[in-house]
């Protein structure tokens, strides 16, 4: 038997699909949090830059973890769907992963992360939290649901893959607040 590995030209840096050009809520909390967390940001470039902690297999596997929870809440017989691009007034584009709707509407954040598990109002998930309160304040609900895989679990007394669903509810002076410090940054930054 005669066993070789090849450089096959398969392109796995694929482009976002269906997101629009221009100006996106993610380059705006990016750029955020490389301020306010440059220790573990500062290096990260923008979605459109890429940078050379960039993944393109980890953006795959996310991707198909997106689709496997989508499937799995469709099973459970939860009504969720993704609902592609919204615009803020600005002209903002953001794109939840999921509205659910579960006698009220409900954003849906899904997350495949090598991040241990931990609290989510701990300063390393505050990027998600403000990703999320930027999507329910412009879809005018309070609730969000983030759907989190941490592939080493708590990296201490469980190092197996873990999926938490953690629920959230943000007062709506926490989402106005959240989202005029967005665009305050985004002025300060030449973004907006």
């Amino acid at each position: 038997m005669k066993i070789a590995t090849i450089d096959y030209p398969l392109k796995l840096d694929l482009p976002s699909i269906g997101r629009s050009p221009g100006l996106h809520v993610s380059d705006i909390y990016g750029s955020l949090y490389k301020t306010l967390q440059p220790s573990r940001y500062a290096a990260r470039k923008t979605h459109a830059e890429k940078d050379e902690d960039y993944d393109p297999i980890m953006v795959a596997l996310g991707l198909a973890w997106e689709s496997h929870v989508e499937r799995a809440l469709t099973v459970a017989g939860v009504r969720a769907e993704r609902p592609g691009e919204f615009f803020s007034p600005e002209g903002i584009a953001f794109s939840p992963d999921l509205l659910i709707d579960n006698g009220h509407t409900m954003v849906g954040e899904i997350k495949f992360t090598r991040y241990k598990m931990g609290y989510y109002h701990d300063e390393k998930f505050a990027k998600w939290v403000t990703q999320m309160k930027a999507y329910c304040y412009h879809l005018k609900t309070p609730y969000a649901r983030l759907f989190a895989l941490h592939m080493g679990g708590d990296y201490r007394f469980n190092r197996k893959p873990t999926f938490v669903v953690t629920d959230f509810t943000f007062t709506e002076k926490e989402l106005a607040r959240e989202w005029q410090l967005l665009l305050s940054h985004a002025r300060q930054k030449g973004l907006l």
